[in-house]
């Protein structure tokens, strides 16, 4: 199978030391979006707004305000959306934000909110990180017993096998059958993890308790490493993870779950 042809990758990890001091800017005032310029916002009936950084990189003794402009490539609609009018960045802070309230009624799942700043008192807009994109979805509840049943799993560059979920011990543990394609009574656990509405994460319990199949070459194998996200609207799971044996680890896998 092709599994076993696989050459495993011998992991170097190289650590560097410097005694330099970390440099302090001390350039022109600038505004820019601290913290990134993508997120996708999962809308709920009753929620706070999803608040959007904006950093200066110096301060002032009163308030600044900023304003915005929202760019013409955005697909939603006014409908879909608000923004708290308070753009401001207060006195004696590095950091304001926009407060975006999401219509969940009227939200398109995937449409694009794509912000730019403008103008700043007493600072300038910097030439980078000064658009940011938003994309809105209607918030859908996890719940594990949808999740359990047959799936799809698309692994990049090998092909689409079939895996079975059943339910493990805790509310948010999901066991699959047949990772890699090499044994359909395996049993990998993965936890679901829905505690931040804007963000569903899988995780997985040390690879010493996800043993997978013994290799023909190399003995025990266990995935490790694992992570990835799942989408409880529409059924899909975006799994990453690496199958270790006691000589190392295989190239990371990487397999997209969807309903047959």
């Amino acid at each position: 199978m092709k599994k076993y042809f696989l050459l495993l990758l011998v992991t170097v990890f190289l650590a560097s030391c410097s005694d330099e001091d970390p440099q302090v800017y001390k350039g022109d005032s600038l505004t820019y979006f601290t913290n990134g310029v993508a997120g996708k916002y999962y809308i709920q009936e009753a929620e706070d707004p999803y608040q959007i950084q904006v950093g200066v990189t110096d301060v002032s003794s009163v308030d600044r305000t900023f304003s915005i402009e929202i760019d013409d490539a955005s697909t939603a609609t006014t409908a879909e959306y608000s923004i708290g009018s308070s753009l401001v960045i207060p006195a004696n802070s590095h950091i304001g934000t926009i407060d975006v309230y999401g219509d969940y009624n009227n939200v398109v799942n995937g449409s694009t909110l794509i912000i730019k700043l403008i103008d700043v008192e007493g600072s300038n807009v910097a030439t980078f990180d000064n658009v940011f994109t938003l994309t809105l979805y209607q918030y859908c509840e996890f719940v594990r017993d949808d999740f359990l049943g047959t799936w799809n799993a698309d692994e990049e560059g090998y092909q689409v096998y079939t895996s079975v979920f059943t339910a493990g011990e805790g509310d948010n543990e999901i066991i699959m059958s047949n990772l890699w394609d090499v044994n359909p009574s395996s049993q990998t656990l993965v936890i679901f993890n829905d505690s931040n509405p804007s963000n569903f994460v899988l995780e997985f319990p040390p690879y010493e308790e996800n043993y997978l199949f013994d290799h023909p070459t190399y003995g025990p194998a266990y995935i490790d490493a694992g992570y990835g996200t799942f989408d409880a609207c529409n059924q899909v799971i975006d799994m990453y993870f690496t199958v270790r044996v006691s000589a190392g680890t295989f190239e990371e896998t990487h397999i997209v779950f969807t309903r047959p």
